[in-house]
């Protein structure tokens, strides 16, 4: 089953050019709880009703591609939708992964994809700067008919038209309660001595031809026949834009049914997104219902203020950063401790660019962004029962290479990037854990300088972490001494008395990668990882060499595991992942005497990061 959290996102239309598709992204997590990555064929459908009802439309996006989980493809691209499927009643959305069963919760769709039926305007009122048909300007940006109106289809005339007059010569059209043909005017002339009978004397108004006269002389008025043919266009041009004003009423219409349908929506969503540090989780799926300006009273309530989403925590607006730094390649940070700083809280995979600059050499590593403080990189996991055995003379431990998947790395063991080449580095920390499930842990300070790979390739007894810094260690086991009761940690911590480890001496050693005790190492009671004890009493035969140059002179060599808790009365290693066998006669008295030489019933798991 993967879990998937939404955010649909849906392109505006025009009413000139509709796309019969849009835009939707989200991000999936497999049963485990990572994120998908690479390609893999998703199928969507639409429904009428959130469970069972009617399927609309369906089509497959093959090949999408994931990367940390997040995908984005174009609904419709595939197989064309319909617009009357968006007639304004509810619809949801169904999606499945790779050919399996779809996701239990249909996601219900936001307003804008119903735009669809923005295609034709019906009903209501029209504001615009201009009315074009076809291209063709009808009324201009000061409201004048441009064109020509068809007298028939003016509203209130008389039944008349001009069309249906017949003047004939010296004839003008006349309109007398009806339309009728009357005697053009004659030839005439005005003079100012007309005036002289009124109110205003003639000596006032000059008689002439020149602006603000009263011209004299031979004229005659021209009828209205000239303007017939415009008022029929004019006409014409009224009834189409009528009509696009009865569209624009019904398009206004079905805008309302949407808008009451989002607020139904909203309501519902009120309890079903939860915020938890920078996370926020919706259930059912994301509908942004909130504008600026909104107070912000309910906690989970969406708005997007400025192109940014913002959701309501505790009575203000806290913007949401949905393209996270490290979530990509492209926003890799500098570190995991910079992810902390920016406000993240949810440890996982992310990716890093210590050098700055181009993103082209980030890499993938997994931060703990919460354990004391948050911002630890892991550089090395021990699964004590995964079958590889990371003992003492496991080559992992001082070459180069590194192991395991960074997307999960608790799954096995796993040597990080940073464990060979991280060297600007201040304190490291061991968690106790099971399967990924922290126990208990503790912090120390570094002692010297380098990266892990440099301390392990050096002596016996390497002082590694000088004090402790900070621990949580209440809920381990009594028996486990590493990360339970050191005060110090110690790279290749090597028993002195039974001779080197690392320098190849044939005498009989105890010695762990990473392993403690309190003061000069001298016996082993702090337990360690990566172990191999009593190395030359207990082989399996004669002659037999495991490695750094010490042979073997005794039977069963029943010593070597990847972690244990230590001896002197703190019996067993961890897990099961042990070089040979934990039974038989021993050469050695003191073998056959080991309480650490069998399993003590725990599978505790360690986990080692740097900060």
């Amino acid at each position: 089953m993967r879990r998937l959290v939404l955010l649909a996102l849906v392109v505006p239309v025009t009413a000139l050019a509709v796309p019969l598709e849009f835009a939707h992204q989200g991000r999936l997590f497999d049963a485990a709880g990572l994120p998908l990555d690479g390609p893999h064929t998703l199928h969507f459908a639409l429904f009428d009703a959130p469970v069972d009802g009617v399927p609309l439309w369906d089509e497959n996006q093959v090949n999408t591609e994931f990367d940390q989980g997040y995908y984005h493809v174009q609904l419709g691209d595939t197989s064309p939708l319909d617009v009357s499927t968006f007639g304004g009643a509810p619809l949801y959305l169904s999606i499945a992964v790779d050919g399996g069963a779809p996701a239990p919760t249909r996601l219900p769709l936001s307003s804008v994809p119903y735009a669809f039926t923005a295609g034709s305007v019906r009903g209501g009122v029209v504001d615009a700067t201009e009315l074009r048909v076809n291209g063709a300007s009808v009324v201009d940006s000061s409201g004048h008919v441009t064109g020509t109106v068809d007298y028939a289809n003016i509203v209130g005339a008389p039944d008349a038209t001009l069309a249906d007059l017949l003047c004939g010569v010296g004839e003008v059209p006349r309109y007398d309660g009806a339309w009728g043909c009357a005697p053009q005017l004659p030839a005439h002339t005005h003079d100012a001595a007309d005036l002289s009978t009124g109110t205003l004397d003639r000596a006032r108004i000059p008689v002439g031809t020149s602006v603000g006269t009263v011209a004299a002389g031979e004229h005659t008025h021209a009828g209205i026949a000239d303007n017939a043919a415009a008022i029929q266009q004019n006409n014409a041009a009224i009834q189409q834009n009528n009509t696009a004003v009865q569209a624009n009423t019904a398009a206004i219409g079905a805008n309302t049914s949407a808008t009451d349908a989002n607020a139904a929506r909203l309501s519902a969503l009120e309890g079903a997104v939860t915020v938890n540090g920078g996370d926020v989780a919706v259930a059912g799926g994301l509908l942004i219902g909130a504008v600026p300006g909104d107070t912000c009273v309910d906690d989970g309530t969406l708005r997007v203020n400025a192109g940014a989403v913002e959701v309501c925590v505790g009575g203000g607006w806290i913007g949401l950063a949905l393209n996270r730094s490290g979530a990509t390649k492209a926003s890799a940070a500098a570190d995991c401790t910079a992810l902390v700083s920016s406000g993240m809280t949810r440890s996982g995979t992310y990716w890093i660019d210590p050098d700055g600059g181009s993103t082209s050499n980030a890499y993938q590593a997994y931060c703990d962004l919460s354990t004391g403080g948050g911002g630890w990189s892991l550089a090395l996991n021990l699964d004590t029962s995964d079958g590889h055995v990371m003992w003492w003379a496991n080559p992992l431990w001082t070459d180069a290479n590194v192991y395991g998947d960074v997307t999960s790395p608790f799954s096995g063991d796993y040597k990080s990037a940073d464990f060979v080449s991280l060297s600007a580095w201040s304190e490291l920390l061991v968690v106790v854990h099971e399967q990924g499930v922290p126990v208990g842990w503790k912090s120390f300070s570094r002692s010297g300088v380098g990266s892990l790979k440099d301390y392990l390739n050096r002596g016996d007894n390497t002082l590694l972490g000088g004090a402790v810094t900070g621990s949580d260690t209440a809920s381990i086991w009594t028996g486990e001494r590493l990360v339970r009761t050191s005060t110090k940690l110690y790279a290749n911590h090597c028993v002195a008395s039974g001779g080197g480890c690392t320098s190849g001496s044939t005498g009989s050693p105890d010695g762990d990668r990473i392993g403690s005790n309190e003061g000069t190492p001298s016996d082993n009671n702090g337990g360690g990882l990566g172990n191999w004890h009593d190395m030359n009493y207990c082989c399996s035969s004669a002659g037999t060499s495991y490695g750094s140059g010490k042979s073997c002179n005794g039977q069963a060599f029943r010593t070597t595991s990847e972690a244990q808790a230590g001896w002197n009365g703190q019996a067993g290693t961890f897990g099961s992942d042990t070089f040979g066998p934990m039974t038989g006669v021993q050469s050695n008295s003191v073998c056959g005497n080991s309480e650490w030489a069998a399993p003590n019933n725990h599978a505790y798991d360690y986990a080692v990061y740097l900060r």
